[in-house]
């Protein structure tokens, strides 16, 4: 919705977004029934792609407040839109190189260590997660054979979320360069950086929630 109130995607593709994804029902199936969970993920995604493009050919689109602007300016230099497709493509061009042939990459200092930190929690995590996600492993019982008793999905997401938290709080409880004007990273660094502070803030309040 943020991608769509910039002009930069139709309201179809909006549509379909929110059409194909489903919050937090989708961790609670996926807990119960993993295969059926990706058959239902499939069967979303096809859904939403036919009803945004539904929504397009029908010109259905609520009017934004640049829309008035513009109309009440009598200029016609109104925001392009393209698809989602489009904008991806547009953000993983890759950047000229700088003069004298040397190309600039991404160091891990560059991150900072709060977001490395956070990177590196969340792959463990993906690493543990996926096999205990589709039942094919006890992650007690691993703990108990290789950790001494410590279950690592347990530790990991205890970490992880405490480590968030931090985030959190360091960024003044809110999400960091959240506008047009300032949430333009130039680089995988601050892409992987600008990332890692937005899943901090919704994992805390996500966590926040359940608790609660």
């Amino acid at each position: 919705m943020a991608v769509y109130s910039r002009g930069a995607v139709s309201y179809g593709a909006a549509v379909a977004a929110l059409v194909a994804t489903m919050g937090d029902a989708s961790w609670v199936l996926l807990a119960a029934e993993p295969v059926l969970t990706l058959k239902l993920k499939v069967l979303l995604v096809i859904t939403g792609a036919v009803t945004g493009y539904i929504v397009d050919a029908a010109g259905l689109a609520p009017r934004l407040r640049r829309d008035r602007v513009v109309r009440a300016t009598g200029s016609s230099a109104a925001p392009s839109r393209i698809s989602a497709v489009g904008v991806l493509l547009r953000e993983a061009a890759p950047s000229p190189a700088p003069p004298g042939g040397a190309v600039a990459a991404p160091a891990l200092t560059a991150f900072g260590p709060l977001p490395l930190a956070l990177w590196m929690f969340l792959a463990g995590g993906l690493v543990v997660s996926l096999p205990v996600t589709f039942q094919l492993l006890d992650p007690a019982a691993l703990g108990e054979s290789l950790f001494g008793g410590v279950d690592p999905y347990l530790a990991l997401g205890a970490m992880g979320t405490a480590l968030c938290l931090v985030a959190f709080v360091r960024d003044g409880c809110k999400v960091a360069d959240d506008d047009p004007e300032t949430a333009n990273p130039s680089s995988l660094a601050e892409v992987l950086r600008h990332g890692g502070r937005e899943v901090a803030f919704v994992t805390v309040w996500v966590a926040f929630a359940y608790v609660a």
